[in-house]
C-alpha cells in the first residue's frame, strides 16, 4: 500500500511567493535529516507529544521515511487512479485532473 504526505497550498499563494514555499520545503528537509540522524533524542521530544513511551516512539522514528520531494508521475498517476474510484463510487461529486493541480517547482 501506498501511503504519501502532501503539503497543500493554494495556487496563487504559491505562485505569488515562491521564495517562501522554496524556504518552508528546506527547512521541512532540514529538519529530516536531524531527525534521521538523531533519532533518539528526535523520539524523546515526539514521546510526550504523541503520548506513547519513548521506546514505541523509537521504532516509529526509525520506520519513517524523511525528506520532501516534488511528486514523481507514478505519485501523480496513483493520486489519479484513487479520484478516479472516489468519482467512480459518487464519494466526491466530479472526476478530478490530479496532474493539473500539482505544483512543478522550476529547474
Amino acid at each position: 500500500m501506498n501511503n504519501y504526505n502532501f503539503y497543500i497550498a493554494s495556487r496563487p499563494f504559491v505562485e505569488k511567493y515562491p521564495q517562501v514555499l522554496a524556504s518552508a520545503l528546506e527547512a521541512i528537509n532540514e529538519t529530516g535529516e536531524w531527525v534521521a540522524q538523531n533519532q533518539k533524542e528526535a523520539a524523546a521530544i515526539v514521546a510526550p507529544q504523541i503520548g506513547l513511551p519513548v521506546e514505541i516512539a523509537e521504532v516509529s522514528v526509525s520506520r519513517y521515511g524523511y525528506g520532501v520531494k516534488p511528486l514523481t508521475e507514478d505519485v501523480i498517476q496513483h493520486q489519479q487512479q484513487m479520484a478516479d474510484t472516489l468519482a467512480d463510487l459518487k464519494l466526491i461529486p466530479k472526476r478530478l485532473d490530479v496532474a493539473s493541480v500539482v505544483w512543478r517547482p522550476a529547474r
